[in-house]
């Protein structure tokens, strides 16, 4: 009897913590809400206040979350820091109704007035007819901030 309750308590405190394990790693893999209106954007260092153009990314090999005022700053953050985009699961708040997307499962739109003027928001997937915005893949996205960054360091903005 001795035997069995120790086996029970055992087993009990091993799936515990494989549970927690488990809990902890797949925090990761969707957006979570970050401390509006506290919480500063983790690369140029506003508050995160816009709930329609904000940002977040977790990086898979590190285990780490970070969280952006707009999307122009997370795509800047990973060429700046080097990041591999397969390492890498991009959110991005709705610019119509601020719930969070995955990059993979939304259209990349030019053409909104962002927090720090990169001009590029997310939308559902198939919510915008081509004739009516620009749609932008990853990539495209990325050089387009790049480009209005080299910009802003031109006219000392930013």
């Amino acid at each position: 009897m001795k035997k069995l309750l120790n086996f029970l308590l055992l087993s009990g405190i091993s799936l515990g913590v494989l549970g927690m394990v488990g809990c902890d790693s797949g925090q990761t893999k969707a957006a979570k809400e970050p401390r509006w209106d506290v919480q500063v954007c983790d690369r140029c260092k506003m508050i995160l206040s816009d709930k329609y153009f904000s940002a977040q990314l977790t990086d898979k090999k590190e285990n780490k979350r970070y969280y952006f005022d707009d999307l122009g700053c997370a795509l800047n953050w990973i060429t700046e820091n080097n990041k591999t985009l397969s390492n890498l699961e991009i959110y991005a708040t709705d610019a119509k109704n601020g719930s969070w997307l995955n990059l993979k499962d939304a259209d990349i739109i030019k053409g909104f007035v962002t927090p720090m003027s990169y001009g590029i928001g997310v939308l559902e997937k198939g919510s915008v007819k081509e004739k009516d915005r620009e749609k932008l893949s990853l990539e495209q996205a990325i050089l387009e901030v790049t480009t209005i960054k080299e910009e802003k360091q031109k006219a000392k903005m930013h």
